[in-house]
């Protein structure tokens, strides 16, 4: 999971929400083999890990969105996962999807919480939870998966 350093105790909780739905996830500051100062080694390692792992996600907070290694880490989880609809945005930035500065995240799915009170494109209710919303379709129409569906496939 990617993120800001900064945001460590909103990772914690991503990492047990995660958790809870039988996910591990890895987090670069949590493993003893990354090196203690920044440094290239630090780069290759994480590059390894985001090839690795099968899913990738970026926890996107202010500082998050902000941070370059964080968006260096997009691009390659971008040329490693999104081919195979293995990359989403986990948004928690207040800036309604705008991401100014940052507008490309807008082409990727977004992890977002449905109220039980939003309509999919045939007009029914999307069930309360979870889910990978994708980018809107030139007619504006979205299309979505369960989180727990995307997880799994």
């Amino acid at each position: 999971m990617s993120h800001s350093h900064q945001d460590k105790a909103k990772i914690e909780q991503a990492k047990i929400f995660f958790e809870n739905l039988g996910i591990s996830i890895y987090v670069d500051w949590m493993d003893s083999t990354m090196p203690e100062k920044t440094n290239g080694t630090t780069a290759i390692r994480i590059k390894s890990k985001i090839r690795e792992n099968e899913k990738f996600v970026l926890l996107a907070t202010n500082r998050a969105v902000n941070s370059k290694w964080c968006n260096w880490e997009v691009g390659i989880g971008d040329i490693y996962k999104l081919p195979n609809d293995n990359i989403a945005i986990l948004g928690l930035a207040d800036n309604n999807g705008h991401w100014a500065g940052n507008e490309y995240l807008q082409i990727y799915p977004s992890i977002e919480y449905q109220n039980g009170n939003s309509r999919n494109n045939a007009g029914g209710i999307i069930p309360e939870g979870y889910y990978v919303l994708y980018p809107p379709q030139n007619d504006g129409s979205r299309t979505f998966k369960t989180l727990e569906q995307w997880l799994r496939e």
